[in-house]
Order: C-alpha cells, then structure tokens, then sequence
C-alpha cells in the first residue's frame, strides 16, 4: 500500500458565521456561536473526477451564571454536524464542557474546577467518499478531563499609584 498526501487543486468554500451574547437575568450571560458552510471540490475517482459538496454546521452555546457567595459557573455546549474534510465524509459529534470558580482574599484567590467533555462524547468517525480507497476511521481521543486551578493575584495598585504620581507631577 502506497499512502501519498497532497493538496486539492480547486476548494471553494463559503461559511456564514453568527456570533451573538445575550444577557438572560443580571447573573446569566450566555454566547451563542453558530456557522453554516458549504464546501465543494473535485477528488478523483477510478471513472475520472468526482465533485464532492456538502452544507455543514456548528452550534456553541457557552452559559456564564454568577451565583452567591462569589461563585461562578460556566457550562459550554459544542455540536458538529458531518462535513467534508479532504476526501472524507465526518460524523455528527457533539460535547459538553463545565467549570466553575470561586474568589477568596478579596478577589486575589481563584480556586477553579474544569471537567472537558462531562458525558464523554466527543469522537472522531469518518469514511472515504473516493471509490479509489475505501477508508474508515473511528477515533475516540483522551477528551475528558478534569483541572484544578489555583491563581493567586499580587500587587494591584500599580495603576492608582501611576495616577496619583501624576496628578502630584501637574500641581508642581
């Protein structure tokens, strides 16, 4: 077997990209994120070319809630629908984030928790659209994961300090 990468001559690709935040009630923001394209190229086949196309979507829906006792949440949805990449044809595949986060020390200590994909469903299937090669992929990568994260804020007054610096500086 003789495996060679190479690049399509002709690729013609249009997407629409929508990106609009809302502010449901005073603590919850969210963002929605949508694209829709169409791709379209030719790939070769054993009878000649064959022009491949096909309309694809994303959907993002990322929640920021502020919860009492200076908490915040953060819940992330991310779908894909199938579409053209090269010569293969991809899967719908879809995962869900979350974190959440909480301020200590008057705001100066973060303390976070990060889970990557809560339900373990994001993965990678596709198949060849050429009739040259019959190729199958079913890929299932390491995207769970889980992080915690401590930051802790120095200094602060830096810029106060600049101001007041310069307003002494105008009086002299």
């Amino acid at each position: 077997m003789k495996s060679q990468s190479d690049n399509f001559g002709n690729r013609e690709r249009f997407d629409f990209t929508v990106s609009t935040p809302f502010k449901l009630y005073s603590f919850w923001n969210l963002l929605f994120f949508s694209d829709i394209s169409y791709t379209t190229y030719p790939i070769s086949q054993v009878l000649g070319e064959k022009q491949l196309s096909k309309w694809a979507t994303t959907f993002t829906l990322q929640q920021d809630i502020s919860l009492p006792k200076d908490y915040k949440m953060n819940l992330s949805a991310h779908w894909f629908s199938s579409e053209l990449l090269g010569l293969y044809s991809t899967k719908a595949t879809g995962y869900v984030d979350f974190g959440i986060k909480k301020t200590f020390l008057n705001k100066k200590l973060v303390a976070q928790l990060t889970i990557s994909d809560i339900f373990n469903t994001n993965h990678y299937e596709a198949y060849s659209q050429s009739d040259i090669i019959d190729y199958y992929y079913n890929n299932k990568p390491d995207s769970r994961r889980f992080g915690i994260t401590l930051l802790y804020h120095l200094g602060g007054n830096l810029v106060k300090e600049n101001r007041k610096r310069t307003e002494e500086q105008k009086r002299l």
